[in-house]
C-alpha cells in the first residue's frame, strides 16, 4: 500500500513539472515524460487486479463513469508519450521520425491539457482512499 502511495505522489508531483515545459526545458521535459511513462506502467502493474476485474461484477453508474474515465486516461497516456517520442530531439532523436513532428505536436498539446483534466478527475475519484481514515 505504501509503494502505491509513494508512486501516486511521485506522479502527482511530476505532472505540474511536465506542464511547466517552458520553465524546465526541452531535454528535461523528455526525461520527465519518460519517467512519467515508466511510473504509469508501474502504476498499472501494481493495480493489475483492476484490469482482471473489468468483466466481473455489476456495473453501477459510478463504476461505469470510473471505468470509462480510466480507459480514456489509459488511451491518453499511451498516445501522449508516443507523440512525445515522435517529436523528440534529445532522448529519442535516433529514431526515424522525419515529417511527423508537426502532426505529433498538434496531437501532443491537446492531449496534455485534457490529460491533466482526466488525471485530476481520476485522482478525485480515489480521494477517499488517499485520505487517512478517521479514528473513532
Amino acid at each position: 500500500m505504501l509503494k502505491r502511495k509513494i508512486l501516486d505522489a511521485a506522479m502527482v508531483l511530476l505532472l505540474p513539472l511536465l506542464m511547466a515545459y517552458s520553465l524546465i526545458g526541452e531535454a528535461f521535459h523528455e526525461v520527465a515524460g519518460t519517467l512519467m511513462l515508466a511510473l504509469f506502467i508501474l502504476h498499472h502493474w501494481l493495480n493489475r487486479e483492476w484490469w482482471k476485474s473489468l468483466f466481473r461484477g455489476k456495473y453501477s453508474l459510478q463504476r461505469v463513469f470510473r471505468t470509462g474515465l480510466n480507459l480514456l486516461l489509459v488511451l491518453f497516456m499511451i498516445c501522449q508519450p508516443l507523440c512525445g517520442i515522435l517529436m523528440s530531439k534529445h532522448l529519442y532523436a535516433v529514431l526515424p521520425t522525419d515529417g511527423v513532428s508537426s502532426v505529433a505536436r498538434a496531437i501532443h498539446l491537446p492531449l496534455a491539457n485534457w490529460g491533466f483534466v482526466l488525471m485530476s478527475l481520476h485522482a478525485g475519484t480515489h480521494l477517499g482512499a488517499m485520505l487517512p481514515k478517521e479514528k473513532k
